[in-house]
């Protein structure tokens, strides 16, 4: 299935693994897919979305299981409609049961929701070292961008591991991204 545990080799140094996973239990085959089969030693990012009717907290505490060098949280080229107000990261962590008075300074009822997701993060995963690289400001295609222009600087260029994860729609323009075609897939759709 296209956008399901699906690998696409944008070159032999810049690996995009995409899944459409949205439920705590399929980010978790998700997460072991991609443990298994992206390269230890590369440049690792990750990229999230996932729509405001969740509650992201457990879905990105399953995703600290894996190192990413970079963090960034996009909205989909499109997204349907909805009802329901978006949370403050402070409302969605109390949900989960953390202390509701956590200072979160930058998460307000302004703020945008994959700044409400890069506000979570930062607060499940507490301090690491070094420091990830995390932004909440770049559409899909820009963060595709950013992550090659960042290979190119590294010295000896070395390799990226990108996984997409959250969302069908955050996949799908991972996929618009990259020019994806159902003829670059390898075999054939039953009819």
């Amino acid at each position: 299935w296209p956008a399901r545990c699906q690998t696409i080799h944008v070159s032999p140094t810049f690996t995009i693994r995409v899944d459409g996973a949205h439920t705590e239990q399929s980010l978790k085959v998700g997460v072991d897919w991609f443990q298994s089969t992206a390269q230890r030693s590369s440049r690792r990012a990750l990229i999230f979305y996932c729509s405001h009717e969740k509650n992201p907290v457990k879905l990105l505490n399953i995703l600290q299981s894996c190192w990413f060098d970079d963090v960034l949280f996009c909205r989909p080229n499109s997204e349907r409609p909805s009802p329901l107000a978006k949370k403050t990261a402070q409302e969605l962590l109390h949900e989960c049961g953390y202390d509701s008075n956590v200072a979160l300074p930058s998460s307000s009822s302004s703020s945008s929701w994959e700044e409400t997701l890069r506000c979570i993060w930062d607060f499940v995963r507490g301090k690491t070292d070094p420091p990830q690289f995390l932004c909440s400001s770049m559409d899909v295609s820009q963060a595709l961008a950013y992550l090659k222009e960042q290979q190119q600087q590294q010295e000896g260029n070395g390799t990226v591991e990108v996984f997409a994860i959250g969302s069908l729609y955050l996949a799908g323009s991972v996929l618009d991204a990259v020019h994806w075609t159902e003829e670059d897939a390898p075999g054939e759709l039953a009819s």
